[in-house]
């Protein structure tokens, strides 16, 4: 068997001045212009390996690295999982993450070595961190990871986490709102029906929704992530944000966090 390996491993080092108008994300438009800066760092490998006679994987991932961020605690709940990781310098992420790809190749190669493939085709695997919002001393970084095996199975998901860089902590829904998950399971399903897909809740298999830890904020809503086969099994991959005003959780606010926010 021929074994093609090509990688492009690089590093980028920016300083992020995260302005709240996000083309990408229609519900942060209206936000005011934030000034603040947070350094980010980042390494991003794209392989490409023949992992069987007929079956060629193209691995592509980012990883984001936090040059400032010196707290043990706070960088384990960032790298969540990434278990093992001891030194969270880019040196050390960047050893970490070529022996992940390794591990990958190899997992891959062992759960399909009895796959019945006959014919040529290409998979793929992309995981990807981003910094989509800092405000406020609040760190907003999404997590995706996308899989294609074959022409018909496929896997996207997503995972949002907030950080309080001031305390270094990951935030929890308790820190932001006391409300209770019954009342906000209620005004998740009323809200259902203003997300950006415009898919109405009548059209879900489910018949409640649970609020879950997806969750991020800006000045005018908090809002919760989730993937579609949540609701609707078997749905082709995508995903969907349920907004939850700030006037929805009126008088369940944590008052740190409202004061922090300067929400009215």
């Amino acid at each position: 068997m021929t074994h093609y390996i090509k990688t492009t491993l690089f590093s980028t080092l920016i300083l992020v001045s995260f302005a709240c108008s996000k083309k990408e994300n229609p519900h942060h438009t209206d936000q005011k212009e934030n000034s603040e800066s947070f350094a980010v760092d980042s390494i991003s490998l794209n392989d490409s390996e023949k992992v069987f006679d007929s079956v060629t994987l193209n691995y592509s991932s980012k990883l984001l690295v936090f040059p400032d961020l010196k707290d043990k605690k706070l960088l384990d709940s960032i790298y969540f999982d990434k278990k093992g990781i001891a030194d969270f310098s880019k040196k050390g992420l960047t050893d970490f993450f070529e022996k992940e790809t390794v591990s990958y190749y190899k997992l891959i190669k062992e759960s399909s070595k009895k796959s019945d493939i006959h014919y040529k085709q290409t998979w793929e695997y992309s995981s990807n961190m981003s910094a989509k919002s800092f405000e406020n001393d609040y760190l907003h970084i999404q997590y995706s990871k996308k899989s294609i095996n074959g022409k018909t199975l496929g896997t996207i998901d997503f995972i949002d986490k907030v950080f309080d860089i001031k305390n270094n902590t990951k935030l929890q829904l308790s820190d932001i709102t006391s409300i209770s998950k019954e009342k906000l399971s209620q005004i998740l399903q009323k809200n259902f029906d203003k997300n950006e897909k415009k898919i109405k809740f009548s059209d879900l298999t489910v018949k409640k929704i649970s609020p879950n830890n997806n969750f991020y904020f800006d000045h005018k809503n908090l809002y919760f992530h989730y993937n579609l086969d949540v609701f609707m099994p078997g749905y082709p991959m995508g995903d969907i944000v349920i907004p939850v005003s700030w006037d929805d959780l009126k008088g369940e606010l944590n008052p740190v966090f409202k004061e922090r926010m300067k929400i009215k």
